[in-house]
């Protein structure tokens, strides 16, 4: 497969964004593992890592991957890239909405 003038030029995008990838992967990834040690202490951190697994990159990695064959088998592939962007949007704002529920107005900031 090779590369035409106009994909050369996206590399440096390419790298960009795997390197964005991995350090908020990483942020994720660190929040997650101290909220499971804060809500499943001792004997318990098995059971909550083995359901975050399960949660978080079982049933989202098989149903993203039949709703991504669909989608490209009808819509085509582009269609799951922008299904993944209109996620991410979705995400974002529930992220923002806890933030302010959690550092609103009514509650001081910690």
């Amino acid at each position: 497969m090779g590369m035409t003038a106009g994909g050369a030029a996206l590399w440096p995008v390419l790298l960009l964004a795997q390197c964005l990838h991995a350090f908020t992967f990483a942020a994720h990834h660190a929040v997650c593992i101290a909220l499971l040690s804060h809500h499943f202490p001792g004997s318990l951190r098995g059971r909550g890592q083995a359901l975050y697994t399960v949660l978080a990159y079982g049933v989202p990695g098989v149903l993203g991957g039949l709703a991504g064959g669909v989608l490209t088998s009808h819509l085509g592939l582009a269609s799951v890239f922008w299904a993944g962007l209109a996620c991410a949007a979705l995400a974002t704002l529930c992220a923002w909405k806890v933030w302010r529920h959690l550092h609103g107005p009514q509650h001081p900031v910690r």
